[in-house]
């Protein structure tokens, strides 16, 4: 008797052999799509973003002190 008794039923399953993936023509579009969007882009959030009071608020304030 063996000490493993289910070694052998094991050792006879053939192992799975699997199909190459294939890349749909559109996932891959899609991906190329965005990684070159993202080198590109040309939008820039730092030059977007208020930094401070703008001409017409000072407009306004000058008005107040005289």
């Amino acid at each position: 008797m063996s000490m493993y008794p289910d070694l052998q039923a094991i050792a006879t399953v053939p192992p799975v052999i699997r199909e190459p993936q294939v890349w749909h023509p559109v996932v891959v579009a899609g991906a190329l799509r965005k990684v070159v969007n993202g080198l590109f882009d040309p939008y820039r959030p730092e030059l977007h973003y208020m930094r401070g009071p703008g001409p017409r608020w000072r407009e306004k304030r000058a008005l107040d002190r005289g």
